[in-house]
């Protein structure tokens, strides 16, 4: 009898719970998603960053990977975006029955300007980097009238600051004030440079002492790092200095990394000449954009006169740079292509007077390409590809005449003879 009435009570509750069920079923469809994700300018993602539709009392807030979930009935919605530190944005959005609309967001660095200044904190409360690193911005390259990458690194702290210029070989050790000791160059050598995601090899110089080296003017960089000369500054758009340990991928260096993106994309015309009493410099550069692709150049002359007394005594160098950027697949597949070109000489030419007849010249020229690759498979992660091709020639050559009054030789050393 007791299981009777127990099977009875099971027969009416499945009614019960079939009709539920088909209410849920049919009630769903009326629902719409939004999904998506909160970035930063950088593509990392927001953490925390609050999505929340105006005038109700809905809203989500993004988890560690930037991503958010709503969900709400049919209807037109303004959503905002907001993070502390960032612009808010709004977006307005008509949903339907049953629809999952994805959007991804990209908020940009609010900047607070006072009286015509723009003030920007850029360090984060908590560091999620480990390494120290300092960022030069090419507005801050422009203003000390930088003429290589050496002049830019004035601007790291520790750095010994001299005034800009060309008139002799400039290298860098990120972690001591000069370079000019043969014990310095050892950390010249761990000194990594890295030109648009390329490292620059200085772990193969096939010169030897030429003895182009004299005095104060330094010439050739045997035995020892990159001469920072050979690249122009007014092409840099950022310089990244990580002066304490570095990621694991870089590798290949003991005593810092230089991390240079030049200007490369759409950016304006532009024309400027530098002149002073022993550096001149010329630069011509601009780029365009072509349906989903990136052009642009960069050219450079820069002259600069070791001793304005002395004719035929200085240092010029002419560079060249073409870049090429394509964007498929809604920029979740990014090819960039990079053309270099250097050509430098360093002179002293004979001098009416000298009576050694010197004659010193170190002449070079460098050709490089790379070639960079990148899908986006998710926020936190991508594919990278990376190859390059350098050429490097260098030609350096000395004329002294060495000679010296007749004398006597004498084997008489005994003394008071």
């Amino acid at each position: 009898m007791i299981r009777t009435k127990a099977f009875s009570s099971v027969l009416f509750l499945i009614p019960i719970l079939m009709l539920f069920m088909t209410s849920v079923v049919w009630s769903a469809p009326d629902k719409a998603v939004l999904k998506g994700i909160v970035l930063d300018e950088n593509e990392r993602p927001l953490v925390g960053a609050n999505v929340v539709v105006k005038g109700m009392d809905t809203g989500a807030a993004t988890d560690y990977n930037g991503s958010f979930h709503i969900t709400l009935k049919p209807g037109n919605y303004i959503i905002e975006v907001s993070f502390i530190g960032y612009k808010s944005i709004q977006d307005s959005i008509r949903f339907h029955p049953g629809e999952v609309v994805d959007r991804n967001y990209k908020l940009q660095i609010e900047y607070f300007e006072i009286g015509g200044i723009v003030v920007l904190g850029e360090r984060d409360l908590l560091p999620s980097d480990a390494e120290t690193k300092t960022t030069i911005y090419s507005g801050e390259i422009d203003h000390i009238q930088a003429s290589s990458l050496s002049d830019v690194m004035k601007l790291v702290p520790g750095q010994r600051f001299e005034n800009p210029g060309l008139q002799s070989k400039k290298q860098v050790s990120i972690r001591t004030g000069s370079t000019e000791s043969d014990a310095d160059r050892n950390a010249v050598f761990g000194t990594q440079v890295i030109i648009d995601n390329i490292p620059i090899s200085n772990n193969a110089n096939m010169q030897i002492d030429t003895k182009t080296n004299t005095g104060t003017v330094q010439r050739t960089t045997e035995n020892s790092g990159i001469d920072l000369r050979q690249i122009p500054a007014d092409n840099i758009e950022e310089v990244e200095v990580i002066r304490g340990i570095p990621s694991a991928k870089y590798g290949d260096l003991t005593s810092g990394i230089i991390i240079v993106k030049t200007k490369a994309e759409r950016v304006d015309h532009r024309f400027k000449y530098k002149y002073n009493l022993q550096n001149k410099e010329l630069n011509v550069g601009g780029g365009f954009k072509l349906f989903n692709q990136h052009l642009s150049y960069n050219l450079n002359y820069a002259n600069s006169v070791k001793d304005i007394r002395i004719e035929d005594f200085d240092y010029t160098r002419v560079a060249g740079q073409l870049s090429h950027d394509t964007y498929l697949f809604k920029n979740l597949y990014i090819m960039r292509n990079r053309l270099y070109y250097t050509r430098t000489f360093d002179e002293q030419g004979l001098r009416e007077g000298d009576l050694y007849l010197t004659e010193l010249y170190n002449r070079d020229y460098i050709i490089r390409f790379n070639h960079n690759s990148q899908y986006i498979l998710s926020p936190r992660q991508r594919i990278d590809v990376n190859y390059s091709f350098n050429l490097n020639r260098q030609n350096s050559y000395t004329k002294k005449l060495i000679s010296s009054d007749n004398t006597y030789i004498s084997d008489r050393i005994t003394e008071g003879t």
